[in-house]
């Protein structure tokens, strides 16, 4: 099962909303302070939590992984923000919007350099007729 967005799940406002012709947009929810507030409270919690990326070895045992380039990407996603507030920014969009757009930019040699959360809103994936993106 995949991440879906908050709102999508709450198909109205109150039982019975729709008979009364009440809608509840997410523009309309977000506004109200005790919802943007407790989704800004979920993601700041998450976001403290510790970062563990794990590598399995030769013999199968797992252990973790602190050095290299997906590494250094986990403790600092990129120059403008820490790995705290870069991972509140994606759950505040995944719980927002149900998905998250990451711009990776690279460096002359493909690898990637930098991670950067792109506002969902601004954002329009472009698709080909064979499915890639």
């Amino acid at each position: 099962m995949g991440w879906t967005s908050l709102f999508q799940a709450v198909a109205e406002p109150f039982a019975g909303a729709w008979q009364q012709g009440v809608k509840a947009d997410p523009e309309s929810v977000l506004s109200f302070h005790a919802v943007f507030s407790c989704i800004s409270l979920i993601s700041q919690d998450i976001a403290k939590m510790r970062l563990r990326l794990m590598q399995t070895d030769t013999q199968g045992i797992r252990r973790e992984k602190r050095q290299g380039d997906i590494a250094r990407l986990c403790r600092r996603p990129n120059a403008q923000q820490n790995r705290i507030q870069f991972f509140e920014l994606w759950l505040n969009a995944k719980l927002r919007h149900g998905n998250t757009v990451v711009l990776k930019i690279r460096n002359s040699r493909g690898q990637i350099k930098e991670l950067r959360i792109l506002d969902w809103s601004r954002v329009e994936p472009l698709v080909a007729d064979d499915g890639e993106v």
